[in-house]
């Protein structure tokens, strides 16, 4: 038997149940129900709640932001920052400048004092860099 003739008999032999399940099934992304958030929406809804629910004062400041590696922000789908102007557990809403790309992060700490440092008003997690499409090491944000 070729390859061909052996793929064929082996969708023969499936039962009719698993053939007509197999030909109705369409993977591509815009065949998704509408309420089924994209990855992305889905990522950013995580601490978009918190956001929202929080109750503090409001800070609205621009500069530069920078990125940290971060093993845990590309696993459970939360993004993180260090940011020395709110406590550790505020959720800050971060904006791309350049794209107008947003996400939501957590505090976890203050901007460790370093020289590489110096210039950024916060540093986020690569999962969040990435989100946020930053093309370069060191990028504009807005953040509230």
């Amino acid at each position: 038997l070729t390859i061909q003739q052996t793929i064929s008999k082996k969708d023969e032999e499936k039962p009719d149940a698993v053939k007509k399940a197999a030909d109705k099934k369409d993977l591509t992304k815009n065949n998704l129900p509408e309420n089924i958030p994209s990855n992305n929406e889905s990522k950013n809804s995580f601490f978009k709640t918190a956001y929202d629910n929080q109750s503090s004062t409001s800070i609205q400041q621009s500069g530069k932001a920078g990125a940290f590696k971060s093993t845990s922000g590309w696993n459970d789908g939360k993004y993180y920052c260090l940011y020395n102007s709110a406590p550790a557990g505020s959720i800050l809403k971060i904006t791309n400048t350049s794209n107008q790309k947003s996400i939501f992060a957590k505090v976890l700490d203050v901007i460790p004092d370093l020289k590489q440092n110096s210039d950024v008003i916060v540093l986020i997690s690569n999962a969040a860099a990435a989100a946020l499409e930053a093309t370069e090491n060191k990028f504009e944000v807005a953040i509230n």
